[in-house]
């Protein structure tokens, strides 16, 4: 049987069409582009949007990099281009420029110039397409051309991408974020911040050469650092961990690495390391997670990667991952370096340290802010149960509640819904008014949270500070009234269904019940925090045991 080989040229237009739809937004795509700039050398790059009657745009992206001749251009423009025309390692695969262009122009043009040279451009029109698959004009540019070249280039070596009639709607990825097109100037702020945040690098580190400025309108994009060192928390020392990864290139085996170093920065309540560094830091869930670097360049917006979910106990912690760009294959690094998937390897590696870390950092926050609320409290007499008392006392007369008659200092007679009992009740012999119906006591027997008592006939009930639950969760809410109000107001409502069920012979059930609740609850709460020394109502209160 005979077999031959055939060549299989892909259909032009349905190629280019589904690369259009590859997930670039604006900020993306145009971080694609700059990309290039770096790679040319260039100290500035120019981003100019000017928005038609029709709601599309024509985009520039300049540079003053070094430019290139007609050849070079002509193989620039070539999907897949070869990487030898990538001059760094910021290329991936040789489709980034043509891709993020494309994916809201289809008719975009490369306007180049040499150092001394003439400027040529190349224009992709993809509805031409059809009649000329695989083709592009190319040749001088024209004098609009060379002044788009000029506004960042001056008449020196640069380049110029143009995007004609961009439409932004097309290519909106995140359906939860509804950008509005027809305000350009919400759009230049999110090409601004993203640019600042993936290329601070370029921007702040000059490395031995002039540092790169990025201007969006003519607005000169400031870098954002998110572990810049007036933002960290001068208590923790920077962890730096090193991993390895065996991956086979050209054929051999090769051990290549990956760095993660956590940070922790200061928090909302902390000292600043300098005036207005909070502001500056951006501190909040958006800008928690994971910065994977690769280059120099972040390659998405924060997240944790799945590695942890995101919370507010550890806003304060950032986290760098620097990547080889040999692990591009292994990471899965996407066309518009704007993602990127862990191995399981990888994945196990930052759980086992990030767990601890997040811990660590949620520990410190919280002894913070223990100091900070003992510091304000010191001198103070806090009554922690006031609010409950006062709403116990305005609505008592609505609430359902049995009729009491004391018998003897020991004895009462109660009106359960049963019929009358006669029961054996203790009495409450403390400072307290009519309107103390819960009142906190240092233990109680058997260490039980809570135990209904009368103080003479009013009926209240004891709350024992000593329990680990009031220790662990009470004074730890003590600046969230209505917490502390419903805690209170469930165990009021328990102690007076037990008076209004209660007879003589259901009281050591009653108690047995009360010391389940409190068994329970000290092994649940076993792992919270205890705050430090802390005045209650008058009388200081220590949590040591």
């Amino acid at each position: 049987m005979s077999r031959r080989r055939v060549e299989s040229i892909p259909d032009a237009v349905r190629v280019t069409e589904g690369l259009r739809h590859t997930g670039y937004t604006p900020e993306t795509a145009i971080a694609d582009l700059i990309d290039n700039s770096i790679a040319a050398d260039a100290t500035e790059v120019g981003v100019r949007l000017s928005k038609g009657f029709d709601n599309t745009y024509t985009v520039w992206i300049g540079d003053n990099g070094c430019g290139m001749d007609e050849p070079t251009l002509i193989r620039a423009m070539q999907y897949g281009s070869s990487r030898e025309l990538a001059r760094n390692k910021l290329s991936v695969y040789g489709l980034g420029m043509k891709m993020a262009s494309t994916s809201f122009s289809s008719r975009f043009s490369v306007v180049t110039r040499e150092l001394n040279g003439k400027a040529f451009s190349a224009t992709y029109d993809l509805v031409e397409m059809k009649d000329h698959p695989w083709s592009f004009e190319v040749g001088e540019a024209t004098e609009e051309q060379v002044l788009a070249l000029n506004e960042t280039a001056k008449s020196g070596s640069g380049s110029v991408v143009i995007w004609e009639n961009a439409d932004f709607n097309i290519s909106e990825q995140n359906p939860k974020k509804k950008r509005t097109v027809g305000k350009p100037k919400l759009l230049d702020k999110d090409i601004e911040g993203y640019l600042g945040l993936v290329f601070h690098k370029f921007m702040e580190d000059s490395a031995g050469k002039k540092n790169l400025a990025i201007k969006v309108n003519g607005n000169l994009v400031s870098p954002f650092n998110p572990v810049h060192t007036d933002f960290l928390d001068k208590e923790w020392t920077p962890i730096v961990d090193k991993f390895e990864m065996e991956v086979e290139i050209n054929g051999k085996s090769e051990n290549v690495p990956y760095i993660l170093t956590t940070y922790k920065i200061n928090g909302k309540f902390d000292v600043p390391n300098k005036p207005g560094a909070l502001e500056a830091s951006r501190m909040g869930m958006p800008t928690q997670g994971i910065y994977a670097y690769r280059e120099g360049r972040i390659l998405q917006k924060p997240d944790w990667l799945n590695v942890i979910s995101f919370h507010p106990d550890w806003n304060t912690m950032r986290v760098t991952l620097d990547l080889d760009p040999r692990l591009d294959g292994v990471i899965r690094t996407d066309v518009k370096k704007s993602g990127i998937a862990l191995t399981e390897e990888m994945w196990e590696e930052l759980k086992n340290v990030l767990e601890l870390y997040k811990s660590q950092i949620k520990k410190m926050n919280k002894r913070r802010e223990a100091e900070r609320e003992t510091e304000k409290d010191k001198g103070k007499t806090i009554d922690l149960h006031g609010g409950s008392n006062t709403v116990i006392t305005a609505v008592g007369i609505d609430l359902p509640s049995v009729g009491v008659k004391r018998i003897s200092p020991t004895e009462v007679e109660v009106d359960t819904i049963f019929g009358p009992s006669v029961t054996n009740i203790k009495d409450y012999s403390g400072p307290a008014s009519r309107d103390s119906h819960i009142q906190v006591v240092d233990d109680l027997e058997g260490g039980i949270l809570w135990e209904p008592r009368m103080n003479g006939a009013d009926q209240i009930i004891l709350l024992n500070r000593s329990h680990p639950f009031y220790r662990r969760v009470y004074l730890q809410l003590r600046q969230n009234p209505l917490a502390v109000q419903g805690l209170d107001f469930l165990l009021f409502a328990l102690a007076n269904a037990e008076w209004m069920t209660r007879t003589d012979r259901a009281k050591e059930q009653f108690y047995q019940m009360r010391r389940m609740m409190a068994d329970t609850l000290r092994t649940l709460v076993l792992e919270l925090e205890e705050i430090p020394e802390f005045e209650f109502e008058g009388e200081p209160f220590s949590n040591e045991e």
